[in-house]
């Protein structure tokens, strides 16, 4: 019989890289494999997944372009795979430069609210900017944005 890694061996592995506080490129390109194998053997990857991996990149890639770019990636498979939640949102507004926010979410937004699409295979639901949880026809005004660390 043919052995195949289950979720959880994914997400054990993904949980182990994500705790390497040192930039090692071939720790992020381990938990990167885990997210992709996972999706490649049929297993759909949960929001947490997104998160985990996106904390083991910024943590083990150096900070630049690489880093960066791998960040942006992420951030859109998330998005197209529907798996964007608060959790991945409060990494974004946390570690994305302002103006990378500005681009990828702030932009999109309409009326404040995130793009139905991005949350649609979450259990939460849609997003607002600040990370509150909107009905379909819910009008939400906000006064600023989010507070992030990286300006």
């Amino acid at each position: 019989e043919d052995l195949k890694p289950d979720k959880t061996c994914f997400h054990t592995l993904i949980a182990a890289c994500k705790k390497n506080r040192y930039p090692n490129r071939e720790v992020a390109r381990a938990a990167l494999w885990a997210l992709n194998g996972m999706k490649r053997l049929g297993h759909t990857p949960e929001p947490r997944d997104y998160k985990l991996v996106m904390e083991c990149c910024y943590n083990s890639l150096p900070k630049g372009s690489e880093q960066t770019e791998t960040l942006h990636v992420l951030f859109q498979s998330c998005c197209n795979d529907g798996l964007f939640d608060k959790n991945v949102l409060d990494f974004v507004q946390q570690h994305f430069s302002f103006q990378a926010y500005q681009d990828k979410i702030m932009s999109r937004s309409v009326g404040r609210r995130l793009p139905h699409e991005w949350s649609r295979n979450t259990t939460e639901g849609r997003l607002s900017v600040d990370g509150k949880h909107v009905a379909k026809d819910d009008k939400i005004t906000i006064l600023s944005p989010p507070q992030r660390r990286n300006q």
